[in-house]
């Protein structure tokens, strides 16, 4: 007799692995992250980047949702500042449990002779 197929029952995705700013300015930093292993069983997958100044609370974050892109440009960000950037995966079932956080800094602006920034 045929063996019986069992599948999992849809659940809510993962996050991504990783969270990384490979390029950080003094008022915008782009983020990369790879695509999470576990979509859920739902498609599409999209992705919550949120962000906030770590002087500041959680309720003042700012997030840019459902984006697709494994990469995004954070801008408006204010000189030589801590952030506290996160990214959480979102499938037609829910957002994942726990987001993957990153620390940063953005930089100071620099000044080079006879120039502007």
């Amino acid at each position: 007799a045929p063996l019986p197929v069992t599948t999992s029952p849809p659940a809510l995705p993962f996050s991504p692995a990783s969270l990384d700013a490979p390029y950080i300015y003094h008022s915008s930093l782009i983020l990369k992250w790879p695509e999470a292993d576990f979509n859920g069983g739902s498609n599409p997958r999209v992705y919550i980047v949120c962000y906030h100044k770590l002087s500041e609370s959680v309720a003042q974050q700012t997030c840019m949702t459902e984006t697709s892109d494994l990469t995004l440009l954070v801008s408006n960000l204010t000189s030589m500042t801590f952030y506290n950037v996160s990214v959480r995966s979102q499938s037609a079932l829910g957002s994942a449990m726990n987001a993957t956080t990153l620390f940063v800094s953005t930089v100071g602006r620099f000044h080079w002779a006879g120039g502007n920034d």
